[in-house]
């Protein structure tokens, strides 16, 4: 069996929906760069696999559109910068319409938007808005962190009666399946227990997910077993994993490629806190990126988010509290 990439991946789960629901209809600003959509574009034509310059609003609000005449949308934006052009119309009209119509409504709107974080290939990045997104009501937000969950997060999402926002790294692009990608969705609202262990638990999510799990790793070697759990879907949020690891441990250490300041990563530290509090045998520890603008330097860039070594060191500290 040949090996795939999220692209491939990504058009197939899209064909196979399309091909099921004859409404189900694609809005893009990153057509030409894209040759998954132009194969898509191919079967299914410009009605149905649209393209438009990048005008992130004009996309959401004509995607909305065709969800208020019956149609399923899919909104594939560029970037995260992107994305943040937009929650006018995320807020005030497809995260309230439901809502307000007392569940009658439905709004099968999916967005799907690059997860852009500083690396050592990136001049520059564009702040993270997983907390502003899950801070806003009616949208769903999941940020898979494999290949795998992509493709499986975006079958719920194709699903879904609610708005939901995908936020995956460019990495993923084209990234290789690790392993045969299962065909079955993955449930919005379901963490991944990635490791299991007794000495503290590892939470993070997105990109950072994999880089948490590799200091876990790394940290066995010492004698320290670290609980990994992967989030995957932010909004709805498994809540009910999470406690349960720490109630095993005792010990959290929170991951996010975001600032920790009013950050998503801050909000789970305090659901922890109001519900497994007497659980906890010492204070819930995060390492987030530093709060400074992404240095537009290539070779500075990689500093700015956590590194294994990095999440190495907060665990050996944590496990010694």
């Amino acid at each position: 069996m040949a090996q795939q990439s999220y692209s491939d991946v990504r058009r197939e789960v899209l064909a196979i929906e399309m091909r099921a629901n004859p409404r189900m209809v694609i809005f893009t600003d990153a057509f030409a760069e894209d040759e998954s959509a132009e194969r898509l574009l191919k079967e299914f034509g410009k009605q149905r696999v649209r393209s438009f310059e990048r005008q992130a609003d004009m996309i959401v609000g004509a995607a909305l559109g065709a969800v208020l005449a019956g149609c399923r949308a899919v909104v594939e934006l560029g970037s995260m910068s992107t994305l943040a052009g937009v929650m006018g119309r995320l807020s005030s009209d497809a995260g309230s319409r439901r809502y307000c119509s007392g569940g009658t409504a439905t709004v099968a709107l999916t967005i799907r938007a690059g997860f852009f974080e500083p690396d050592a290939n990136a001049a520059s990045f564009a702040p993270a808005l997983e907390n502003w997104l899950a801070a806003t009501p009616g949208v769903l937000v999941a940020a898979p962190a494999t290949l795998q969950d992509a493709a499986g997060l975006l079958r719920s999402a194709l699903r879904e009666e609610n708005p939901v926002v995908l936020l995956e790294h460019p990495a993923m692009k084209n990234a290789p399946a690790q392993a045969p990608v299962e065909e079955q969705p993955v449930p919005l609202g379901s963490a991944a227990l990635r490791r299991s262990g007794k000495d503290l638990t590892v939470i993070s999510y997105g990109r950072m997910a994999p880089t948490a799990l590799a200091a876990c790793e790394q940290v066995a070697a010492d004698g320290i077993e670290a609980e990994m759990i992967d989030l995957r879907s932010l909004k709805p949020l498994d809540l009910s994993t999470v406690l349960e690891s720490v109630r095993k441990t005792g010990r959290v250490l929170l991951c996010s490629a975001a600032p920790g300041r009013s950050g998503f990563i801050s909000e789970l530290a305090m659901s922890i806190i109001e519900h497994g509090f007497d659980d906890l045998d010492a204070p819930i520890r995060r390492l987030c990126a530093p709060e400074v603008t992404a240095p537009l330097s290539a070779a500075l860039a990689a500093y700015a988010v956590p590194s294994q070594v990095q999440i190495a060191e907060g665990i050996r500290g944590l496990a010694r509290e």
